[in-house]
């Protein structure tokens, strides 16, 4: 196989395996309050960035954490496993604010990954899927500023940021944006992953990002973020083909689609308790300190 074509494949195995099926978002899923908050001002905010399609019903549902902190449910499905789990085991932390990042006219749009765009598209800047990032980025800084303006005792508060998927390119766009104000990223299956990183953690961290792969000659562009120093952990699954991938993952991404992108944040083999409870203390040491 050539580097061409194995670039190709990859790109379009990972394209498949970003793809999330939803209805677009109704005017009333786009109305609630972006900023859910519990009580007080905490020093550190958490902001959840769901992934590709996830806008329909079913996915953006009303959640309470604590008798304090409920959202909108704009956080998505794997970050909604990881805050379950956190402020379940964190009772410390139970008036930790969430600050949403919602769909709808001038949201983030976390479109659906287009099998034809995403493979053909140049360069990286015309990505359907990179600028639908771009709008999440612009979209998550308003609401950043927004929260911290809304109260005077909110003006210092600094932010950690979990991203899944495209929410992960997003959750790097703000922290290149502002990292001033990120106290640290937690990102599942990124796209633009740099393999054999100390900060990656899972079985597929020594594979490549599809999106880096697919657009190597803006390396330099995508390697800005891993100069910036704030807490970082990044998750990626054997034969994840968007964070990891590698000759062997392309092929059993098309035996097992949609293969394990959507899996973090559960499962009960020991790997995956162990796993989540890295997260958990991750997350658990940017809320805290």
């Amino acid at each position: 196989m050539t580097r061409t074509t194995f670039t190709l494949i990859s790109t379009v195995i990972a394209a498949a395996a970003l793809m999330v099926l939803g209805p677009p978002v109704s005017a009333a899923q786009a109305a609630p309050a972006s900023t859910a908050t519990g009580s007080g001002c905490a020093p550190v905010a958490i902001v959840a960035l769901r992934g590709s399609g996830e806008n329909g019903p079913g996915v953006i549902i009303p959640r309470r954490y604590t008798p304090t902190v409920a959202t909108a449910g704009w956080e998505g499905t794997i970050a909604s496993r990881l805050l379950s789990e956190f402020y379940r085991s964190t009772p410390t932390a139970a008036g930790t604010p969430i600050v949403q990042v919602p769909g709808g006219p001038g949201g983030y749009p976390a479109v659906k990954v287009s099998l034809v765009d995403d493979v053909v598209t140049e360069p990286l800047q015309a990505n359907p899927l990179y600028r639908s990032a771009q709008a999440g980025v612009r979209r998550a800084l308003a609401e950043m500023a927004r929260f911290r303006a809304a109260r005077p005792d909110c003006a210092s508060t600094r932010f950690v940021l979990i991203g899944h998927s495209q929410g992960a390119m997003v959750a790097r766009g703000v922290a290149l944006a502002a990292p001033e104000q990120v106290a640290g990223l937690l990102l599942y299956g990124d796209p633009f992953q740099l393999p054999g990183r100390a900060t990656t953690a899972g079985p597929g961290r020594f594979g490549t990002g599809a999106l880096r792969l697919r657009y190597g000659g803006q390396a330099p562009l995508i390697d800005r973020f891993y100069r910036l120093r704030v807490p970082l952990r990044e998750v990626c699954h054997r034969d994840d083909a968007v964070c990891g991938v590698t000759p062997l993952g392309i092929a059993l991404s098309i035996k097992g689609y949609p293969g394990p992108h959507d899996t973090y944040a559960q499962g009960d083999t020991a790997a995956a308790r162990a796993e989540r409870a890295a997260d958990v203390a991750f997350l658990r040491s940017v809320v805290l300190g």
